[in-house]
C-alpha cells in the first residue's frame, strides 16, 4: 500500500457534539523505515484538508512497534462548528502521504460553536519532521478560532508559551535538553491578547540546536513540548521531529 487509508469515520457520516467521533486508518507501508510521523487533518477545504491554514491537526510520532491506527474525539473537544461540513484526512511522513478524504456533518444550529476557549480554540504546533544538524529548529504556535466572536486571553507578558525539547529514548526517560529552567518571580505583568472570529495568531520559536550546556545536539529522535500559559486555556502539545547528520 503506497498510501495510508482513512476507515472510519465513514464517509457522510452525522454526528452531535457530543458524540464520540472514531477516525481510524491503515498506515501506509514505508519500506523499512522505522521513523515516521502522522497527521490527522479536519478542516473545510473539501479536495484536500491538509492545505487549510484553519484545520484542526493531531499528530504522532510514530512507534514502530506498535504504531497508532485510531483516535476518539467530540466536536466539542476539536472545536468543530455546529450545522456544518468538515472534511478528514491522513498525512503519513516520511514523504507526506495523503489518504483518501473523508466528510463529516455536525448537526445542530448553523455556526453555533461553544464560547469557551477551551473548545472554541484550536491550539497547534508545528516543526518540520526532517532537521540538517548545526541548524537552529523554529517552532510554530498555533492559536485558531473557531468561534463566530472574538475571544480574549491574559497571557504573563513575555511568556506566552513555554517550549521544553528532549531527546527520545525508547528505554527510560526522555532527556530533557532545553531551555535552562525559568523560576517564576512574584506578579508580573500581563498581555491581554484578543483574537478575532476566524483568526489564526501564530507565534515562531527558535531552538539553536544545544543542550543545557550549550552544546550542539547530535543526530536523532527528538520531543517539542508546548504548553499555553493563557489564563483562560490550559493546552498542551507535543511534536516529534527527527535531526539529521550533515552530509550523510
Amino acid at each position: 500500500m503506497h498510501h495510508p487509508e482513512l476507515v472510519l469515520p465513514l464517509d457522510q457520516a452525522r454526528f452531535q457534539r457530543e458524540d464520540a467521533i472514531r477516525f481510524e486508518w491503515r498506515l501506509a507501508a514505508t519500506d523499512g523505515i522505522p521513523v515516521g510521523r502522522l497527521q490527522l487533518y479536519i478542516g473545510r477545504n473539501r479536495a484536500r484538508p491538509s492545505d487549510d491554514p484553519g484545520a484542526f491537526v493531531k499528530r504522532w510520532l510514530l512507534d514502530p512497534r506498535q504504531p497508532e491506527t485510531w483516535w476518539i474525539a467530540t466536536a466539542d473537544l476539536i472545536g468543530l462548528a455546529s450545522g456544518a461540513a468538515y472534511y478528514c484526512q491522513i498525512a503519513q511522513d516520511p514523504g507526506l502521504l495523503l489518504s483518501n478524504v473523508r466528510t463529516i456533518h455536525i448537526e445542530g444550529e448553523p455556526g453555533a460553536v461553544h464560547p469557551s476557549p477551551q473548545t472554541a480554540l484550536r491550539f497547534s504546533i508545528d516543526i518540520p519532521f526532517w532537521i540538517l544538524q548545526g541548524k537552529p529548529v523554529r517552532i510554530t504556535v498555533s492559536l485558531h478560532n473557531a468561534a463566530n466572536s472574538p475571544i480574549r486571553l491574559t497571557f504573563p507578558r513575555n511568556r506566552h508559551f513555554d517550549v521544553s525539547i528532549y531527546r527520545l529514548r525508547l528505554i527510560g526517560q526522555d532527556e530533557y535538553l532545553w531551555p535552562l529552567p525559568v523560576i517564576d518571580g512574584p506578579g508580573g505583568e500581563v498581555d491581554p491578547v484578543e483574537i478575532a472570529a476566524g483568526e489564526t495568531r501564530r507565534e515562531i520559536v527558535t531552538w539553536p540546536g544545544t543542550d543545557l550546556h550549550g552544546r550542539a545536539v547530535g543526530p536523532g529522535e527528538y520531543i517539542a513540548r508546548v504548553r499555553c500559559n493563557a489564563r483562560e486555556l490550559h493546552k498542551e502539545d507535543r511534536e516529534g521531529f527527527v535531526i539529521t547528520k550533515a552530509g550523510g
